[in-house]
């Protein structure tokens, strides 16, 4: 494990306009102002135990609170390393999969919930599960559809979710091409883990409702409690050739039952679009990617009110649109707080297409009507061209923490394209240093006053979800508490 340091780029707030290759608290109310003051720290760069050419590391990650799966498809089969955090350092717990397995290009995919990981293996159309007791971890169980497989690309996109006492896999098939899902499917798999002897059962074998081959549905994936979303990037719609779509399904409370909602297409589609690339979904709010969307990469967001999806805001990469047309490969969203990755794009300072990631934040408390601003983007200091880094990315709530990858960096003449991943987790200062100066003053308390009698969403600092006098009070004891 090599501790470098990576630096971050400031951007200025910039509102969104209004109409997820990806690969999921007690205290003191926390104020809405805070994400506006949120500062990511220099990161902690992760590499392979064995660091060789062309292995890929970085390819895949997840996280779940402490725990992080990083993905390294490349080498004898590939494989996945578990890291923990323990003593403030990232430490390398387990190397997956366990011994007798056999694997080929393991570690493509990943997803985490708590204790239980589940790997894409899907050169041979096969998704692993492994549950970790203590330290140690052990294969489960392989997950293949009742369908017929065969050149279906099964395990090409992976989620994890849960609904009530199971947890759910969300598994893309993009090229499965037999009725009724010529143009790609996606399986949904349940288990209770609180069942003695409970195994992962088959829960769903979703396609679209319009269905046409060479669409590429399940390309992406991903869940929210009993909504999930899947892309199919080169779907033909009235806007042309290969525009792009996104289908939302919701299920009944025990992840089965499944059927879909909406199929999603931004107000200003053009052929080609490939919108669906990335897909990610919290809640009501949903985010789909059009990375070649003419003159502006651009990620969409969408909000459901009383089941009705409607487009709420585009948002356009942040630096100008390089060659790689990349801003949006990859998408996720957790709450308040959204991250795009630009894997093949240039910023400026930097070497030319290192790749960047781009964080979001909308007024905690603010809901689906919160605007979206761009707050920073990162780039790692060492950063060389074509590192690829953002080619994975994934995103934490609790704590906040951000894990990203560089699966082309090169590590050494002989361990060109090794890869590296980055974690890098987000830092709240004092909560009532309102403005952001980086100490308390009075200004705090003229500048809180000014956004409340203005019914600003940032002034909702008990997060009660609305502008009330308990603000106020809110805001006063923790200024005079000081930080």
């Amino acid at each position: 494990m090599r501790f470098l340091s990576p630096t971050f780029t400031s951007m200025p707030g910039r509102l969104a306009g209004t109409a997820l290759l990806c690969a999921c608290l007690l205290g003191a109310p926390a104020a809405p102002a805070v994400a506006q003051c949120e500062r990511i720290s220099t990161g902690i760069p992760l590499i392979s135990g064995a660091p060789a050419y062309s292995l890929g590391f970085g390819t895949s990650v997840a996280l779940s609170g402490d725990t992080l799966l990083v993905g390294e498809p490349g080498g004898n089969g590939g494989q996945v390393y578990v890291f923990v955090l323990a003593g403030g350092f990232w430490t390398q717990q387990a190397t997956l999969p366990v011994a007798g397995l056999f694997t080929y290009e393991f570690g493509l995919g990943v997803a985490l919930a708590g204790n239980t990981a589940v790997v894409a293996d899907w050169r041979i159309e096969r998704v692993s599960v492994f549950n970790r007791s203590g330290t140690s971890w052990s294969y489960a169980q392989t997950l293949v559809p009742t369908e017929a497989l065969g050149g279906t690309h099964f395990g090409a996109a992976i989620a994890m979710g849960s609904l009530t006492t199971r947890s759910v896999a969300v598994v893309g098939a993009w090229s499965y091409h037999t009725a009724p899902a010529p143009g790609g499917a996606v399986v949904v798999f349940t288990i209770n883990p609180i069942q003695v002897g409970a195994t992962w059962g088959e829960a769903g074998f979703l396609y679209p409702s319009d269905p046409s081959p060479n669409d590429e549905f399940g390309e992406s994936v991903a869940i929210s409690g009993s909504s999930l979303i899947a892309g199919a990037p080169f779907d033909s719609t009235i806007a042309g050739t290969s525009a792009g779509s996104a289908y939302v399904f919701t299920s009944n409370n025990i992840g089965s039952g499944w059927t879909q909602q909406v199929k999603l297409a931004p107000s200003d589609a053009h052929a080609g679009d490939a919108f669906g690339s990335a897909v990610g979904i919290s809640g009501d709010t949903a985010v789909v990617s059009a990375p070649n969307h003419p003159g502006a990469e651009a990620v969409y967001i969408f909000t459901r009110t009383a089941g009705i999806w409607s487009q709420f805001a585009r948002l356009d990469a942040p630096y100008p649109a390089t060659a790689s047309r990349s801003f949006g490969t990859c998408v996720v969203i957790q709450g308040d707080r959204l991250v795009v990755g630009a894997p093949g794009a240039s910023v400026p300072g930097h070497a030319a297409n290192t790749g960047y990631i781009a964080m979001y934040a909308r007024p905690t408390g603010s809901g689906i009507s919160g605007t979206w601003a761009l707050e920073n983007t990162f780039v790692p200091s060492t950063a060389a061209s074509n590192d690829l880094f953002g080619a994975s990315i994934t995103l934490s709530s609790t704590p906040p923490r951000v894990a990203a990858g560089s699966p082309s960096r090169d590590l050494t003449v002989s361990a060109a394209g090794a890869g590296e991943a980055f974690v890098l987790d987000i830092t709240r200062p004092c909560p009532a240093d309102f403005n952001c100066s980086g100490g308390l003053s009075v200004q705090d308390i003229f500048d809180f006053l000014a956004a409340w009698f203005a019914g600003s969403a940032a002034a909702d600092f008990d997060g009660m979800n609305g502008i009330q006098v308990g603000d106020i009070f809110a805001f006063l004891s923790a200024w005079f508490a000081g930080c």
